[in-house]
């Protein structure tokens, strides 16, 4: 009996643990429709990589990241002042993200007066094999 109430006890702290480490997803993203979506294609020889600056038309939205296929990668959004810039300003933690995901990335953009967008790209394994997906500065929720 005792045994059996430990037991269970263990089974309700871990479901509690699981549940409070899984990103809160209360409803679906979708890319917003009066905003481009744009096509990516990464190839994960170079450890790391970017797509091109776009965009970012509201700084309130997260950025839509939908990975079609290949491997998950780890995606940054990343902040710019101008479409020619060499780097970018980290604007959201990195999230792992793997295909068919349909994923918004939270960012601070509002809080930093850029308006240019860019995802920036990290491999989780090696090989010659791409991630390829689509991607949106604007996402609906």
């Amino acid at each position: 009996m005792i045994k059996r109430i430990c037991s269970i006890k263990r089974f309700i702290a871990t479901a509690l643990m699981s549940f409070c480490c899984l990103p809160m997803v209360c409803h679906a993203i979708e890319p917003n429709p009066n905003t481009p979506t744009y096509q990516y294609s990464y190839y994960n020889m170079d450890s790391v990589g970017n797509t091109v600056w776009r965009d970012k038309f509201s700084i309130e939205t997260k950025v839509y990241v939908n990975p079609t296929e290949g491997p998950a990668l780890i995606y940054t959004v990343q902040g710019g002042a101008s479409k020619n810039a060499t780097t970018g300003n980290n604007r959201s933690t990195p999230m792992q993200i793997s295909s068919g995901e349909k994923i918004g990335i939270t960012n601070d953009f509002i809080l930093s007066g850029e308006i240019y967008a860019r995802l920036y790209l990290q491999r989780t394994v090696t090989g010659q094999v791409y991630t390829r997906g689509l991607w949106n500065p604007d996402a609906l929720e």
